[in-house]
């Protein structure tokens, strides 16, 4: 899926004063997302791969949001010194007040919600939710009503599966993490 932002003054940032900046797209914390182009047509599955580096761990921060409503749908964002990921009515949170960059992993499952940091245990929750979105996923910010919740720092990577992807975590969280020289 490719994901656009139409308007200059809230794209973020890959380039400044010139120089490619190394940590991934910068979001300032106002203002910047990214719409995607394309719906996800999840609906009881999903796998979040992404690396983030925080400016600050104090105000919510969306990384990734696929709702229609505040109660429909999956997102995957970072408050109150914790990562949150939320589908349907189920969030688990894993601690982390990190501001260096990281790798967080959220999964779910036919029969739980899961999150984890840096390839740690994975804190779960039973949850056989389904859901049923048709607005278009955002990057940085709240998906549905308008955007808010903006992301302040940085995204490197983001990946997606419409699929339960529990198997191959460790494989996919290691490929990251050498690229990104994550340990």
């Amino acid at each position: 899926n490719h994901a656009t932002q139409a308007t200059a003054a809230n794209q973020p940032k890959i380039v400044d004063a010139g120089s490619l900046l190394t940590k991934g797209l910068t979001f300032d914390g106002t203002d910047d997302f990214l719409t995607l182009t394309s719906t996800l047509g999840q609906t009881d599955l999903g796998s979040y791969f992404s690396v983030v580096e925080l400016d600050s761990t104090s105000t919510a921060k969306t990384i990734f949001d696929n709702r229609d409503s505040a109660s429909d749908g999956s997102v995957l964002f970072h408050q109150s010194g914790a990562f949150q990921f939320k589908f349907l009515s189920t969030t688990e949170t894993v601690s982390s007040t990190s501001t260096s960059q990281l790798i967080a992993s959220a999964l779910k499952t036919s029969s739980k919600t899961s999150i984890g940091v840096n390839g740690a245990a994975l804190e779960e929750t039973s949850s056989t939710s389904t859901i049923s979105v048709s607005a278009l996923p955002t990057i940085g910010a709240r998906s549905f009503t308008s955007a808010a919740n903006f992301m302040d720092g940085e995204i490197a990577e983001l990946i997606i599966y419409n699929s339960d992807q529990t198997d191959n975590r460790t494989a996919i969280e290691a490929n990251i993490g050498e690229v990104y020289s994550i340990d």
